[in-house]
């Protein structure tokens, strides 16, 4: 079994699905990184409904970035033989989405 699943259960436990709706994205948790390690693609995860094992949180790399849900047993199925090519950040810390690297003004 992927073990990112019960790692994300346990770290997301009190932010269930809409649990930030009425909070501005702008002021969401992020509690979560996770990244796929192939490519450019990195979830900022906000909210995790364990029962569906599915997240809810900010994507970039694609083609365009965005607010969105995330099937975790998706994400499970990507694979570089013999690893999984997404993985979580171990070093991120929780903070908010204004926060974030990408969303710093540069001088």
């Amino acid at each position: 079994m992927w073990k990112l699943t019960e790692e994300l259960a346990e770290i997301m436990k009190n932010y269930p699905i809409r649990s930030q709706e009425s909070v501005e994205s702008w002021n969401a948790l992020i509690s979560v990184k996770l990244f796929d390690c192939c490519g450019s693609i990195t979830w900022w995860l906000s909210e995790y409904d364990p029962e569906y094992k599915i997240a809810f949180g900010y994507v970039t790399g694609f083609h365009e970035d965005e607010w969105g849900s995330v099937s975790l047993d998706e994400l499970e199925t990507l694979k570089f033989w013999p690893m999984h090519r997404v993985e979580r950040d171990l070093f991120f810390k929780p903070t908010h989405f204004k926060d974030l690297p990408f969303n710093k003004k540069t001088s």
